[in-house]
């Protein structure tokens, strides 16, 4: 036994186990406009890149396979793009020719329906062995090695792309230079990130490369984004909502995360209006979904996790209401929380702990300590009963991530009561 661990530890410290390990990934996605013959076309582009687990391997064949929606995408090759990218492009080998070659097609029978792309040395300096005059020194950091423009055949706005590698026609197809006249597999299987395309709307997608972009352009190679449409919207990496103050930014489905275990964060910050018409889906914890104070999130899904910001200015009453259903009274320790009896028509201090705020209801707070801070699930619907009796008057809050300015609404009236916020 004792020799059985010497032997495991001088291969690895020698690095015969330490493997030439590749790593893939998706990255920078956008919607785009190409135009081709004056019509205009949207596509989905993005970026694949990779990286080495080791310095000093030379690429002598990489293969990409793309699983895709084919009802999403046109399902002819030569309506997709595919861009070598940077050192994978830029430079010619010791013969004057291009590093690589780069070859496209797509086969399968729908529903699975691959984009193959197939990049591969040049066979006039293949028995020159390992070099950076004929080859690219894969890289250890993340890289673009193509740029793909994939064709939308649904410009609706709700299209999902089902995207992902096709992980088994990868593993084992990438090879390296070894020597004059040969080559090595880099070790299988690859590894894939987590993040994809499978559950990614192609209405509209924020990356932080690119920012905001939709459909809906009309020249070619110019980014658009329109909020006023209605595109159902992906949040790729962390974004912040960028409409003009107090108009509404529209999204019919929208979705935050990708599959991968690092979710973006959404921000809906002060005077900016979010409205999703259809399904709201935070792939996170309430601290990917952040509305600050004054601005507005309405959606219909209930229980998204969220975090809801409200200012609350110190030493005087204020009407609150949560906008989250799970908030107690012990958000508001050591401050003054007061409930309204309907019967009798009097405020009530509320002293217990753990207290449920009610969603609907109004309660009325003396602050001492500034913003109040709401993480929890979001109130889609509130039905908070009225009572008819006593002298007949509710305390009914706004059980939104929606700001309120009642000085507004109230047109200046005096009569009428402050907001509950």
């Amino acid at each position: 036994m004792k020799k059985l661990f010497l032997f495991l530890l001088v291969l690895f410290l020698t690095g015969t186990m330490s493997a030439q390990q590749l790593s893939w990934r998706f990255a920078n996605p956008r919607i785009i406009t190409t135009v081709v013959a004056t019509v205009p076309y949207q596509n989905l582009q993005f970026d694949v890149q990779v990286q080495s687990s080791q310095a000093g391997t030379y690429l002598w064949t990489g293969t990409i396979k793309l699983n895709f929606n084919n009802t999403t995408f046109n399902n002819t090759a030569s309506t997709w793009g595919a861009t070598k990218v940077g050192i994978f492009n830029s430079t010619l080998n010791s013969a004057g020719n291009p590093m690589y070659a780069l070859t496209k097609t797509i086969t399968g029978t729908a529903p699975n329906r691959v984009l193959n792309i197939g990049l591969t040395g040049d066979v006039n300096v293949y028995p020159n062995g390992p070099s950076a005059e004929d080859f690219v020194e894969m890289p250890t950091t993340w890289t673009t090695i193509v740029t793909i423009t994939a064709r939308l055949a649904v410009v609706t706005g709700d299209a999902i792309a089902g995207m992902d590698f096709l992980e088994s026609g990868m593993n084992g197809f990438q090879q390296y230079i070894t020597g004059p006249s040969t080559n090595a597999l880099y070790t299988n299987p690859n590894i894939f990130d987590t993040r994809d395309f499978v559950n990614s709307f192609t209405g509209r997608f924020y990356s932080a490369f690119h920012g905001w972009s939709s459909l809906g352009g009309s020249t070619a190679n110019v980014q658009v984004n329109n909020w006023a449409a209605n595109y159902s919207t992906t949040v790729w990496e962390d974004a912040s909502i960028a409409q003009t103050d107090n108009t509404a930014a529209l999204a019919n489905n929208l979705y935050i995360g990708n599959g991968s275990a690092i979710v973006p964060v959404l921000t809906v910050p002060a005077n900016k209006w979010l409205t999703v018409a259809g399904t709201l889906t935070n792939s996170g914890t309430a601290a990917n979904l952040v509305v600050a104070n004054n601005g507005s999130l309405i959606n219909p899904t209930a229980g998204v996790p969220a975090t809801v910001t409200r200012n609350i200015a110190p030493g005087e009453w204020h009407f609150i209401s949560a906008p989250t259903s799970n908030a107690t009274s012990d958000m508001f320790v050591d401050q003054y929380l007061q409930t309204l009896n309907e019967g009798s028509g009097l405020y009530e201090d509320l002293y217990a702990l753990g207290a449920p705020l009610v969603p609907g209801k109004g309660y009325a707070l003396w602050s001492t300590d500034g913003p109040a801070v709401y993480m929890g699930p979001l109130n889609a619907t509130a039905s908070y009963p009225y009572t008819a009796g006593g002298s007949g008057w509710n305390l009914v809050g706004n059980p939104y991530a929606s700001s309120l300015d009642w000085n507004v609404a109230k047109g200046g009236n005096p009569n009428l009561l402050d907001a509950t916020y």
